[in-house]
């Protein structure tokens, strides 16, 4: 959990200063930034530890959200891009080291260094929505802005390149960083090589396919239907994207809405928590028991994780960036390099994984490969047994921590359980405080005693009292209150049914990574039909050109495909070997009904049709996909806000559960108990 905050930390921290970089830098861009490197053994420095960071899961993650924010505040080729981005890691993770190492000099406590480690999560997720959030806000009305202006520059001019240095001076400062650099591309040497460079930085899919669009009609000209009299075939094209413009600007925009302030309330009970039991001890000393025993442990520990997860729970939702794709590098894999190295690892992987050929081994193998995962079934396996273990360990340890503190406050607690109020005098604490010290020490003489009977402990409490008869009902009451204390540190000891609870516990946690593949299986899903729907759009455009190919069409679903990449790059490098083999390979290799669907177009294209016949209804497809996705849409918002709602509340409501309502029950059983002794 710590290290999930400091990882929020970091990402944060990192956001803020790429704004910062990129405001001291943003008069300096015109056009395509020519960063100079004045010291290149920093700048090696830096693209090693780019490099590094991306092959380690939770740094990689990281690297990913830096690189999202600096690469939509301003515009690098993909070199400068990674060094901007490893300084700003290094920036961010020197000032997260400055911070740990002045708590561990000044050594607040574990609870102070804790408060202040998500003080500073709140207070950096405060500078990302007023920084980050509000520039990505900003920049797709300006893209939509853009395009207006570039529809009508272009209907006077019929030059793409002079529309397009005519509307960025009508654009906003987020979208005429984009626009310099677009218009650098078309009027390059290469617009073709210029465009791909830019694809790979480009902040959306939108700005990809409008770079891509104006680079297509720089270099084969537009098409002019007359059959349908209602443009050309860029303005179609564009009027397409600014109707998927549309949809991404409303959806955010209500989201956001409906998402206003519920983060922050999540973090309620861990700001109020530690006050809300000072002032309950203050007015009932009794309660002191039970914030000391082992309800009131778990409680306190069950309300920081569930307000902190909730925390993490609703920034999920609230992200809604597009999906990016990554590179494959020769990532570090704990599993793979725990299980190939270690035989006795191999060993008990072998007695928990399903055995090879079996259909539980089958079922998970296509299971990690829906995901698009990269485990194998026995990697799975060893992460499903290290996190089972080391949930087991963290649980027992704090079933002992718990038994220990229920203990030494039976020993040592002052106030007794009566007590009801906190109008204590001095002479009465003082009063309190040698019965404590008198019931400690004959529990420890009844500990190192071999047996012992109920008349000859009322005799010995009698004698060290000064009383000589025993039944002297001040004798009763301090046999009865020692005997409760004995109670409860002789029952704290670590139970077999506490230990059936931890296994019941860890066998749920077991599934967790399998449960996680399917969220992820779900998900990978969606973005499919997205990424089907966004290729629907391109091939609309793309039909008008009489020159475009099936390949050149595969050439373009490749540049701007996330989930598909692979399988179509795959179809390009075995293209010329058969056009029709390849295409066949990759229906195979993708099972998804829709992309089927255009696949089998294709294979139309290369034997009877050309692409624009074989496409020909495509439109009613995209407008049926419009429909859909404004439908999906708002069941989108409507679900999401109903479960950030709920995230919202949820810790407030576990905070007055365990922390009010239970321990003025647990208040109301034990003065119960007193009284009902008193008679």
């Amino acid at each position: 959990m710590l290290i999930a905050i400091i990882s929020l930390a970091v990402v944060s921290v990192g956001s803020a200063v790429a704004f910062i970089i990129y405001e001291k830098n943003k008069k300096k861009q015109i056009g395509l930034p020519k960063k100079k490197i004045s010291n290149k053994n920093f700048n090696k420095f830096y693209q090693k530890f780019y490099l590094l960071s991306s092959r380690f899961r939770l740094t990689n993650n990281i690297l990913l959200r830096v690189r999202k924010k600096v690469e939509t505040l301003a515009v690098y080729d993909e070199y400068s891009l990674r060094r901007q981005v490893a300084q700003t890691m290094v920036t961010i993770i020197s000032v997260i080291l400055v911070i740990i190492l002045a708590l561990m000099v000044i050594r607040p406590g574990w609870l102070i260094s804790f408060w202040i480690m998500v003080g500073l999560v709140f207070a950096t997720d405060l500078m990302i929505d007023f920084f980050i959030v509000r520039i990505e806000k900003k920049l797709l009305p300006q893209i939509k802005e853009f395009l207006n202006r570039l529809r009508y520059f272009y209907a006077q001019t019929h030059m793409i390149d002079e529309a397009s240095f005519e509307s960025i001076n009508y654009t906003g400062s987020e979208m005429k960083v984009q626009a310099q650099r677009i218009h650098s591309t078309l009027t390059s040497v290469n617009p073709e090589e210029e465009q791909l460079k830019y694809e790979e930085i480009a902040p959306n899919r939108f700005l990809k396919v409008i770079s891509g669009l104006m680079v297509l009609v720089k270099e084969k000209g537009d098409v002019i239907d007359p059959e349908k009299e209602r443009g050309t075939a860029f303005t179609r094209g564009i009027a397409a994207i600014t109707k998927e413009l549309n949809l991404e600007i409303m959806y955010r925009s209500k989201l956001a809405y409906r998402l206003r302030f519920l983060a922050p309330l999540t973090l309620i009970p861990i700001i109020f928590a530690l006050p809300i039991q000072s002032a309950i001890v203050y007015l009932f000393p009794i309660m002191s028991r039970f914030y000391e025993s082992r309800i009131g442990f778990l409680g306190a520990i069950f309300i920081y994780a569930f307000s902190i997860g909730m925390y993490f729970v609703i920034r999920k939702i609230k992200d809604v960036s597009d999906v990016s794709y990554q590179t494959k590098l020769n990532k570090i894999q704990w599993e793979k390099r725990l299980y190939e190295k270690f035989k006795i690892v191999r060993l008990i992987v072998k007695i928990f994984s399903p055995n090879y050929k079996t259909v539980s081994y089958a079922k998970k193998s296509q299971l990690i490969k829906d995901a698009n995962e990269p485990l194998e079934v026995e990697w799975l396996t060893l992460r499903q047994l290290v996190l089972s273990v080391i949930t087991l360990i963290i649980l027992v340890s704090g079933m002992f921590y718990a038994h220990k503190s229920e203990s030494q406050s039976a020993l040592y607690n002052i106030i007794p359980s009566s007590m009801m109020t906190s109008n204590v005098s001095d002479e009465e604490y003082e009063e309190f405080k040698k019965t404590t010290d008198f019931d400690r020490e004959m529990i420890m003489k009844l500990q190192s005693a071999s047996e012992f009977t109920a008349n000859g402990i009322m005799q010995t409490i009698a004698n060290q009292m000064g009383i000589d008869e025993v039944e002297n009902p001040k004798v009763k009451q301090a046999y009865d209150r020692i005997m409760d204390k004995y109670t409860i540190v002789e029952n704290a000891y670590f139970k077999w049914w506490e230990l059936l609870i931890i296994l019941l516990i860890v066998f749920g946690i077991w599934y967790i990574p399998e449960i996680l593949l399917h969220l992820q299986k779900k998900l990978r899903r969606k973005d499919m039909e997205n990424e089907v729907h966004q290729f629907l759009t391109i091939i609309s455009i793309l039909r008008e050109f009489n020159s475009i190919g099936v390949l050149t069409l595969l050439v373009w679903l490749e540049r701007f495909s996330v989930t598909f990449k692979e399988p179509l790059q795959k179809c390009i490098l075995n293209f010329d070997s058969g056009p029709e083999e390849a295409l066949e390979e990759l229906s195979n290799d993708i099972s998804f009904e829709a992309f089927q669907q255009i696949v089998e177009r294709l294979k139309l294209s290369i034997s009877r049709l050309s692409v624009k016949e074989a496409f020909e209804d495509i439109e009613l497809e995209r407008e049926f996909y419009l429909e859909q996705r404004e439908e999906y849409n708002n069941r989108s918002i409507t679900n999401r806000g109903d479960f950030a709602k709920l995230a919202s509340v949820s810790p407030v409501a576990s905070l007055i559960i365990l922390y009010v309502m239970i321990p003025i029950i647990y208040i109301s059983t034990i003065h119960l108990q007193s009284m009902m002794t008193g008679f």
